[in-house]
C-alpha cells in the first residue's frame, strides 16, 4: 500500500474523495432544499362579547430553505376524524392570520420567503364551549365542528415544486372544559 501505484491506494482515494465530496454537497443541497413545516400550534386569547374568553388556535408553517421562495403555498383542512354530520363543504381552504381585505376577498394562496413563517388560523373557541369555528375563507359560512371526546383535524399544504405535507393536529376538551389542539 506503500507504493502510489497501487491500483488499491488509487480506488480508495478516489472512493474517499468521492465520498467527501458527497457528503459536502448534500449539506449545501439540504439548506437550499424547498421544504415546507409545521412547527407549532399557538393560542391567542381575549376578552369574548359574552363576558368569558375567546381563545384561537392557529399554527406555524415555515420555509425550512435558506435560500429559495416557496410560491403558491395554499393550506386546507382536508378531513375530520369522526366523522360530524354535514361534513360535504371539506375540503376548505384555511384563513390565512391578519388576512382582512377590504374587498372580503381573502388569499387562496401566498408565498413563504426563506426561514419565513406564516401563521394558518385553524378554530377558534369560547371558554367552556365544546364547539370549535373552523376559520376558513368562504365568505358566509359558519361552520362549528362539536368536540365531543378527542378528534383528529388532518390539513393538507401544498404549493409549487414541493411535495405535498399532510398534518394532523388532536383536538379534545380538557378536565377543566377547555378545548386543546396540538400537532400529533
Amino acid at each position: 500500500l506503500a507504493n502510489p501505484s497501487n491500483p488499491r491506494l488509487i480506488l480508495v482515494f478516489v472512493v474517499a474523495m468521492f465520498v467527501a465530496g458527497y457528503y459536502a454537497w448534500r449539506a449545501d443541497h439540504s439548506r437550499l432544499q424547498q421544504k415546507i413545516e409545521v412547527t407549532r400550534v399557538r393560542t391567542h386569547s381575549w376578552p369574548h362579547r359574552d363576558g368569558g374568553k375567546g381563545t384561537q388556535f392557529y399554527f406555524e408553517v415555515v420555509n425550512k430553505s435558506e435560500a429559495i421562495t416557496i410560491h403558491g403555498v395554499r393550506v386546507q383542512l382536508l378531513e375530520i376524524i369522526p366523522k360530524i354530520e354535514n361534513s360535504n363543504w371539506l375540503p376548505i381552504a384555511l384563513h390565512l392570520q391578519h388576512d382582512n381585505p377590504v374587498s372580503g376577498v381573502f388569499a387562496q394562496s401566498f408565498d413563504l420567503h426563506p426561514r419565513e413563517p406564516r401563521n394558518i388560523d385553524l378554530f377558534s373557541t369560547v371558554a367552556g364551549s365544546s364547539v370549535a369555528h373552523i376559520a376558513h375563507i368562504v365568505s358566509g359560512v359558519n361552520l362549528r365542528v362539536p368536540v365531543t371526546g378527542r378528534c383528529r383535524l388532518r390539513g393538507m399544504i401544498t404549493a409549487e415544486d414541493v411535495p405535498v405535507l399532510f398534518t394532523w393536529f388532536a383536538v379534545w376538551v380538557d378536565e377543566k372544559g377547555t378545548l386543546q389542539c396540538e400537532i400529533e
